[in-house]
């Protein structure tokens, strides 16, 4: 497999996890904090973001910022991930495969087990 492709499917992945996390960890907090709290914060959500919305260029911007941080964040991840398994595995010549070392692992001493 491509060191490149290798790292941006894991950036991929850890990425969604920690969103994942975040996403999970907010239903622990309500199911902790119980129907009555879950509730009685949601007029106060309804009041300052839904019934006094802000313009439309705020929301643009602060949504393309986001997505820029993301982005950065994927392929800051990719990158640190891809040059982190060209210098554990070795380069192949042909098309940019990884494999393994081709160094052999050094062995301890060998053990072996008489009977008396």
């Amino acid at each position: 497999m491509k060191a490149r492709i290798a790292s941006e499917l894991i950036s991929v992945v850890v990425i969604g996890g920690l969103a994942g996390l975040y996403s999970h960890a907010s239903k622990l907090k309500w199911r902790r904090l119980g129907r009555d709290a879950f509730l009685s914060d949601k007029p106060h959500y309804f009041d300052k973001v839904i019934a006094n919305p802000s313009a439309a260029i705020n929301s643009i911007v602060i949504f393309v910022v986001l997505g820029v941080l993301i982005f950065v964040l994927y392929k800051s991840l990719a990158l640190g991930l891809e040059r982190l398994f060209c210098s554990v595995f070795e380069e192949n010549n042909t098309g940019g495969e990884f494999t393994a070392p081709s160094a052999p692992i050094a062995a301890g001493p060998a053990l072996s087990v008489t009977a008396t």
